[in-house]
């Protein structure tokens, strides 16, 4: 999921580690972008994930 990757990305620039060998930094410019980055992906699946609801479901 893009908004856990982003996430993860700003917990890495912040303390420089991390504790998933996986992990693949996204490009940004600090951990700020990176959380807010994070943010708006979460703005988009809640808004879809909404629109999903009121049409009755998948």
């Amino acid at each position: 999921m893009r908004a856990e990757a982003w996430e993860k990305t700003a917990i890495y620039l912040e303390s420089g580690y991390s504790s998933d060998d996986s992990l693949i930094c996204e490009e940004c410019s600090d951990a700020t972008e990176a959380r807010n980055l994070a943010r708006h992906y979460r703005a988009i699946i809640s808004k879809v994930e909404k629109q999903v609801r009121e049409q009755g479901g998948w």
